[in-house]
């Protein structure tokens, strides 16, 4: 319940808009102290935290390093089962594309984007128009195609249309650039996006898309378009990651994507990752093919079917190179091709063996006949353990001796590597994808951190700062500031907001991160952990950290999600779930169990089953506390935690993701579920109003989508707010009918969502899109509040709606640098009106739309720390 008073709803959401436009027997814990870096720059290596962090990362890997990044996504989805019903999985989201389609426009709710823009998420494809560098194509692990006409310096989702947002890889066709092939998903064996849907083409740059097919290739590792010939179209299919299918190799088709034949294929684990194309003579492709498979308990990245085959017909038929290349090993594995386009006899192939340290580079000077080991210097020997995860190598295109390593690091070699050193360590680690000029001097690369650009061969980068891409694990509202807003992320840790503003995020904590809570009696109080647990907590507004709880000093096996909720009767009151519940009285200080173990014991594997994955603690009695289990099981105590009853019998045997308590009835819970049916039934959300006695169904209309998260609204007793893989959800009957929040929201994976009371502002936690937000204020007419801050008031906009221009009127209420913008609902700049001093006064500005197409615009005026938003609506 919000500690907040009563303020007018619409002068704090205004302010949020216009930030959203404008850029854990008694136990004491040993805490350690550390500072947050800043957002780019990695922690210094004698920061006492960050080494602490990076032991416990390797305990928790135990004699595994390559558990990064976990397989928590595929498998809370797959439970019980080994992998996500492919099938199931395509008709669920075909279902919601077409409920989303039906509702668009007609929606009670606008999804508006929230930010981070300059946090972002991990890149996996990058491709650049080849006349026109201002035109770049950037491809996301989960938030699909993003296109820039200003050389990146800002973007526009382009692929928000087609049902997978889960990218493989980008081409652009060299001889028609407006046409664009995108292949869903993503090929890095990453265990946390879901699987493609195919091939897609679009022949408008982006505007429109139509479907190739290809729907079984799972993971698309590389499209390649005939240089000479657009017809041509090769594309690099991996197959399924948690299984096997024969839906993978290389497919090939000669009329533009009608029509595709599989051209090379070895068995039903072994796929194509990598392909290039001879570009003086296109009948010379190389390909290389990768044996990989994944299993809860299991990760193979390599075997005896890997290695690089050549066509020299186009891709009709194919041949094995072994001419001084690795002999057939059952630990052969990821390989990356890269020709060399200035000297196309020159080729080069990185190979990762099992399980993922880098085996070397290897070099042909004669068009792929031998092959030399080029391989010498230390230092790029490991990749850290998890090669798989990168395994990509680029060579400039005027300089056959110039070539660059994917790693955690970037990798830059000017012999033809023999000798190597790393570039951009001011950049984000881990490295996927990038584009080089044939001039050199302009590149463009893609990692884990977001995408970059640089214009001096490499020696600097810049960071886009414009790509909401960000992966939220969890996220959180500050009670006491509604404007700040923080999440936990993959890769990149828990950024927040102090402002709202889309670009103006900073970076807490370390690893990946996961639940954030903010103390609502005092926002300078805020808990972080990172994967599996590892608790922090800030008393200075995130600047300095205690360690205060971690699985591995205490013997507990925690989830990579590990839940930690704040009691919302006691702030110093907070429940740590592992196997059993923690909970401490004292803001983290010390803790004590509260309940045996919950679960059905230790699952194994990769992943640490048998753990809590939801908390819920009733509102309305400190005595009721309900949690969840990944081995399906949900329990309830009334007294504290003395005794407990599970109450899970008759419900469905998945990955249990929430437990919500009721605003309204103490003995009425929410409980929702991931996972997809096979040939049984499987609804996802129920409700029970007798302690977990009975429960119902309340699916009602929902399509067969894992729900991650549900809400009870606190002032509309029968409406009900639900995160899904497919986005948000709303229903206004209890559950019989679900409708969906936002038609613009994009289909992706809404793992965590936040209610602000006062304000009726709902946030929406993408992993994969970054944040958005939602007016759920009580609709109707009403008076608008007053636009007014210390500095300045606004006054109107006349005419209002308007057809060609409006009068802007305010007054400015003492002298100070006054900027006057409009933005588009995308919090894309159209036009600054002023930006300049002024004096005391009324004032006036006209805003002429000339260009522009109908529907809403916001405008901003801010001063200093003063800022107020309109929004104003064109009409043609």
């Amino acid at each position: 319940m919000s500690k907040l008073s009563n303020q007018s709803l619409k002068s704090i959401l205004i302010i949020i808009l216009f930030a959203v436009i404008s850029v854990i027997a008694l136990i004491s814990i040993n805490t350690v102290n550390i500072t947050t870096g800043d957002i780019t720059s990695p922690p210094p290596a004698e920061d006492s935290v960050y080494s602490a962090f990076q032991s416990y990362k390797m305990q928790m890997r135990g004699d595994d390093p390559s558990k990064k990044p976990t397989e928590w996504f595929t498998l809370s989805r797959a439970y019980p089962y080994e992998q996500i019903p492919h099938q199931a999985y395509l008709r669920a989201l075909n279902q919601a594309v077409a409920v989303r389609n039906a509702t668009m426009n007609t929606d009670q709710f606008n999804a508006i984007p929230a930010g981070p823009t300059n946090v972002g998420g991990r890149i996996t494809a990058v491709a650049v128009h080849p006349d026109n560098l201002n035109i770049i194509y950037a491809g996301a692990a989960l938030g699909g195609v993003f296109k820039s006409t200003d050389g990146g310096s800002s973007w526009v989702p382009i692929s928000d249309d087609v049902p997978s947002l889960s990218c493989g890889d980008v081409a652009v066709d060299p001889q028609n650039p407006d046409t664009i092939y995108f292949g869903t998903g993503e090929a890095n064996s990453s265990g946390d996006s879901y699987s493609g849907t195919g091939v897609y083409r679009s022949t408008d740059g982006g505007v429109t898309w139509e479907f190739l097919g290809l729907p079984n290739s799972h993971h698309v590792g590389r499209i390649a378009v005939d240089p000479e010939n657009s017809q041509i179209i090769l594309v690099a299919a991996m197959g399924k990651l948690f299984g096997k299918n024969p839906e993978r190799g290389v497919y090939r088709s000669s009329d533009g994507g009608a029509t595709w034949n599989k051209v090379l294929y070895l068995n039903d684990s072994t796929g194509c990752i990598d392909i290039v194309i001879n570009p003086r003579n296109s009948d010379t492709v190389f390909a290389a093919m990768w044996e990989r498979i994944r299993k809860p308990d299991y990760r193979s990245v390599g075997g005896l079917s890997s290695g690089i085959w050549r066509s020299t017909d186009n891709g009709l038929t194919w041949n094995k190179l072994t001419n001084g290349l690795p002999p057939d090993s059952p630990t052969n594995g990821r390989i990356g091709l890269a020709i060399s386009p200035s000297n196309p006899d020159v080729i080069y192939a990185s190979y990762v063996d099992h399980p993922g340290n880098l085996m070397g580079i290897w070099r042909s000077t004669d068009g792929g006949n031998s092959w030399q080991s080029r391989l010498v210097s230390p230092g790029t020997s490991s990749f850290s353990g998890f090669g798989w995860y990168f395994g990509q190598i680029w060579c400039d295109p005027g300089n056959a001796n110039t070539i660059y390593l994917g790693d955690v690091s970037l990798w830059k070699s000017t012999d033809g590597g023999q000798n190597w050193n790393t570039i951009g360590d001011q950049m984000h680690v881990d490295h996927h994808a990038m584009f080089i000029s044939d001039q050199g001097n302009f590149m463009a690369e893609g990692n884990d951190g977001g995408f970059y650009i640089s214009t001096n061969g490499g020696n600097s980068w810049n960071k886009c700062n414009t790509l909401p891409i960000t992966q939220f694990y969890a996220i959180t509202i500050d009670q006491l500031n509604p404007q700040r807003l923080y999440g936990g992320t993959q890769d990149n840790s828990t950024p927040r907001t102090l402002t709202g503003a889309l670009d103006d995020w900073d970076v807490l904590f370390y690893g990946d991160g996961f639940y954030t809570i903010v103390d609502y009696t005092n926002s300078n109080i805020i808990y972080a952990e990172a994967q599996y647990g590892y608790l922090g907590k800030s008393t200075d507004l995130g600047y300095n950290w205690d360690i205060i709880f971690t699985n591995y000093s205490h013997g507990e096996r925690t989830n990579w999600m590990t839940p930690v909720v704040m009691s919302p009767h006691n702030h110093q009151v907070l429940f740590y779930g592992a196997q059993r519940l923690w909970k401490t009285t004292n803001g983290g200080n010390q803790w004590n169990p509260v309940s045996p173990d919950l679960t059905g014991g230790s699952g194994g594997g990769n992943l640490t089953y048998g753990t809590i994955t939801t908390i819920s603690q009733s509102p309305l009695n400190a005595d009721v506390i309900w949690v969840g289990t990944d081995d399906s099981r949900v329990w309830v105590t009334t007294n504290g935690g003395t005794n407990w009853n599970m109450v899970s019998s008759s419900l469905p045997d998945r990955w249990c993701t929430r437990v919500t308590a009721d605003v309204y009835q103490q003995n009425t819970a929410y409980v929702t579920f991931s996972g997809y049916k096979q040939d049984e039934l499987l609804p996802h959300i129920y409700k029970t109003d007798n302690l977990g006695s009975s429960w119902t169904d309340i699916s009602g209309n929902l399509t067969d989508v894992p729900v991650n998260d549900i809400l009870p609204d606190p002032d509309i007793p029968d409406r009900l707010y639900i995160g899904t893989d497919f986005g948000c959800y709303y229903s206004d009957d209890g559950g019989n009918i679900w409708q969906v929040m936002g038609s613009d929201h994009p289909i992706v994976p809404v793992f965590d969502i936040d209610l602000h009371q006062n304000q009726r502002i709902l946030v929406s936690g993408t992993h994969g899109r970054s944040m958005y937000l939602f007016d759920i204020s009580s609709t109707g007419v009403e008076e608008e509040p007053e636009l007014i801050t210390a500095d300045f008031r606004f006054n109107k906009n006349y005419p209002e709606p308007f057809e060609q221009q409006t009068t802007i009127s305010f007054e400015v209420l003492k002298s100070t640098h006054l900027k006057v913008k409009v933005f588009d609902v995308n919090g894309r700049l159209v036009e600054t009106l002023m930006d300049q001093p002024v004096n005391p006064g009324e004032h006036q500005l006209e805003f002429k739309a000339q260009g522009l197409a109908s529907g809403t615009y916001f405008l901003s005026i801010s001063s200093g720390y003063h800022q107020i938003s309109h929004r104003i609506t064109l009409i043609k």
